[in-house]
């Protein structure tokens, strides 16, 4: 019914308006047809009562007929008001009222109102009318005469064309009150979903879940499950972290001995044999990155301390390169993950820079949101834009004749990856290489 795009308060909202519309015409159409009921039977048995009224106050006197005026609302003396009575014998009017004229034999129209009962007609004058006539024989005449009462069918209609306006201005306020409050309700009773939404993101990012003293008897057991459930994760990546770590110490112990007994490798193996033993060692750091990575959302590591150290472990090179290195790194700037994954890769980004430099280097860092962003410029040769995604490939080095494996950057986009980031490689204003960096900070 509703499309799947659509939130769930968006569909019991629109869902509850529809209903709450159509609950509300379907009344209007109930009370409308109601009081049309009610008063054209008001309206007819008033009819009926004026007749009654008219043939109670009508006497045959001095061989004529006399009716008694006064007994009459006025309204049945106003010309061309459509309200109107009279008695004839058979086509002579006998007598009517002031609303029709004077009674004259062979001027006078005829009022002919349905017999028996209340109808609709046209009165004399072109007037929509309602009325009924009865024949009744009074006393002392020879035979019975026929009694007309009308009154004009505009007076039902306006009476219920203002009950229909009435109706529609109560139920139009009653049904945007009853909306809003589906909106409020809806709101109100939703947002318990929302403590739920930002339960799983606290779990999903790391941080702490906000507290909530109850939860509605409804979600209480979703809540229970992810409690359950953020134990075991912690308890995995906890074992995880361990065998990752245990696995890598095991292993580098061998390592090492490797490297010892390769001193004595003929000369023409040994470069051969060191190359696959640091790829190896290359692995290990890199899966143990990957361990520390996951579950570390909750520690936030100063960005300004970890460039201050990493630029004084490569100061040696820097100045005898005479590179001049400019900073501006806010001390709010914070990294949410571990500390060796920042230095890994500032590490490995400033290490970069500090090898194509030809004269300067420039860090900035700021937050964006809940975003870190990391700004590291050279003024090297740059990247061609069309070699920009392969220096990510693992092994892939654009310079041959530069030392090193090509890992460097490949590791940086790994964590960068398991940290959700995003790491781009852009021309500086310099006409070097620019690279964007976005982490998880501490927005």
């Amino acid at each position: 019914m509703f499309p799947r795009h659509l939130s769930i308060s968006a569909r019991l909202i629109l869902g509850a308006t529809f209903w709450c519309v159509l609950a509300v015409l379907v009344t209007g159409v109930v009370l409308v047809q109601l009081f049309a009921r009610h008063i054209e039977h008001e309206f007819d048995s008033s009819l009926e009562n004026d007749l009654v009224h008219l043939v109670a106050n009508t006497a045959l006197q001095d061989g004529r007929i006399a009716v008694l005026r006064g007994a009459f609302q006025s309204r049945y003396e106003q010309p061309f008001s459509g309200w109107a009575w009279q008695v004839r014998d058979g086509q002579v009017v006998l007598a009517q009222s002031g609303s029709l004229g004077p009674a004259v034999a062979g001027f006078a129209e005829v009022l002919t109102p349905p017999i028996g009962e209340v109808g609709q007609f046209s009165a004399p004058g072109n007037i929509p009318s309602r009325g009924l006539s009865r024949e009744v024989r009074l006393k002392g005449t020879s035979r019975p005469l026929l009694f007309a009462i009308a009154r004009p069918a505009d007076t039902l209609v306006n009476a219920l064309r203002d009950f229909r306006q009435v109706v529609a201005l109560v139920l139009s306020v009653l049904a945007l009150g009853l909306i809003a409050t589906v909106f409020l309700l809806m709101r109100i009773g939703l947002s318990p979903l929302g403590d739920l939404r930002s339960k799983v993101q606290a779990m999903r990012t790391g941080q702490k879940a906000p507290d909530t003293p109850v939860w509605p008897a409804e979600l209480a057991p979703v809540a229970s499950e992810l409690d359950d459930l953020e134990s075991d994760i912690d308890r995995l990546v906890s074992r995880a972290r361990t065998s990752a770590a245990d696995l890598a110490h095991a292993v580098k112990t061998p390592l090492a001995t490797l490297k010892h007994l390769m001193a004595g490798v003929d000369t023409r193996d040994r470069q051969r044999f060191a190359n696959q033993l640091a790829r190896i060692d290359d692995y290990l750091n890199r899966y143990l990155s990957q361990s520390r990575a996951a579950g570390t959302g909750t520690r936030l590591v100063s960005v300004k301390t970890t460039v201050e150290d990493i630029l004084a472990a490569l100061a040696p090179e820097t100045e005898r390169r005479c590179l001049n290195i400019k900073t501006n790194v806010p001390a709010t700037a914070m990294f949410r993950g571990d500390e060796v994954d920042l230095y890994e890769l500032v590490g490995s980004l400033l290490d970069n820079a500090v090898k194509w430099a030809r004269s300067a280097i420039t860090v900035e860092a700021g937050t964006d949101g809940s975003s870190l962003q990391l700004l590291i410029e050279d003024d090297g040769p740059g990247i061609p834009e069309t070699e920009r995604g392969a220096v990510f490939v693992r092994g892939r080095r654009l310079d041959e004749t530069a030392p090193g494996q090509g890992l460097g950057l490949s590791i940086v986009a790994d964590l960068v990856d398991l940290y959700r980031g995003k790491v781009s490689l852009e021309q500086g204003a310099s006409g070097g290489c620019l690279v964007r960096l976005e982490l998880p900070g501490n927005g």
